[in-house]
């Protein structure tokens, strides 16, 4: 254990101080070839814009990150990686559209000196700049769907609200910009007035419209029309017990006229509910036999949303007869 005791010491403190030196040396060799060791590598620079150009309108942006390759001394790219910092564009130095290079010079001066730059990606970006513009269009009202059967929109009673938009954008946007539509308006399934706000479709790049909705009001109607009813068999009513009545002639051909929707449900085995002799009228005796009662008008029904005439026949013959 003693034995023991003296090596450690022995190799501890024995030339002490040529040990010191040579541990010294070895330091500062490390730190020479610290120094010495260059290296390359890839990193990413953000880009930023510090200013935007007064009065114009940026339609193209730069790119948000360049990759660059860097050459350097170990130490001094350990440093640059801890204090990288973003490169700044000021786009009000700029007008209209051009090619934008990023310099080399520019970039190492912002890592510091002991960094080369190699390459930049990408190297340039196209800067198109436009002057801002205003114009005033009118507003289209988009309807891609009609009211379905029996309904209709009444066009010339639309109201919208208001019927022109202010857009502000770039110059060369706004000269194509003619309209501004709505978006899809689908009235299949509308039976009444439509009233509401409906959004705009103004999608331009770097256009920004004054309103993004209008009030409209659109006014649905039912549909009308006409419609000729053949073969209608007329109905005697209120014949009296006991007797028999007969109508001459037994058919007729019915015309309505009015909303499409009364008109469709009328047909020629119901219009009996609507066209019929009433036989209470006539002036029948109780001891009458046969008797024929001539131009008898038939009655005809009040039916709401039509009208219901006769074209061909206007009056019928009745013959009563005692069974």
């Amino acid at each position: 254990m003693n034995r023991l005791r003296e090596l450690v010491r022995a190799s501890l403190v024995d030339n002490a101080s040529i040990k010191l030196v040579a541990i010294l040396f070895a330091l500062a060799l490390f730190f020479v070839a610290r120094e010495e060791t260059v290296r390359e590598f890839e990193i990413d620079v953000p880009v930023v814009v510090s200013a935007s150009p007064k009065g114009q309108v940026l339609l193209s942006q730069p790119p948000s990150v360049l990759r660059v390759r860097v050459r350097g001394n170990l130490q001094k790219l350990t440093e640059v990686l801890a204090r990288r910092s973003a490169y700044e564009i000021d786009l009000s130095l700029y007008e209209g559209s051009q090619t934008v290079f990023f310099q080399v010079d520019t970039i190492e001066d912002r890592l510091g000196e002991g960094v080369h730059v190699l390459s930049i990606s990408p190297s340039n970006f196209e800067l198109n700049l436009d002057k801002m513009e205003h114009s005033r269009v009118p507003v289209v009202l988009d309807i891609v769907k009609e009211p379905g059967h029996f309904a209709r929109v009444d066009r010339g009673r639309i109201e919208m609200k208001p019927r022109f938009v202010n857009l502000t954008g770039p110059g060369t946007v706004l000269e194509t910009i003619k309209q501004v539509r709505t978006e899809p308006l689908d009235l299949q399934r509308m039976t009444t007035d439509f009233n509401g706000k409906v959004a705009l479709v103004a999608k331009w790049p770097g256009v920004k419209a004054e309103i993004t909705s209008v009030q409209v009001t659109i006014p649905i109607l039912e549909t009308e029309g006409e419609k000729e009813i053949p073969g209608c068999r007329i109905q005697v009513r209120s014949c009296p017990e006991g007797y028999v009545c007969e109508a001459t002639p037994s058919f007729y051909r019915a015309r309505l006229q009015g909303k499409e929707k009364v008109l469709d449900q009328v047909t020629a085995q119901n219009i009996i509910n609507y066209v019929y002799v009433d036989a209470s009228r006539l002036p029948i005796e109780k001891e009458l036999v046969q008797r024929q009662f001539p131009a008898v008008e038939p009655t005809i029904e009040r039916l709401k949303g039509a009208t219901i005439s006769l074209p061909k026949v206007r009056y019928f013959n009745i013959t009563v007869t005692r069974r």
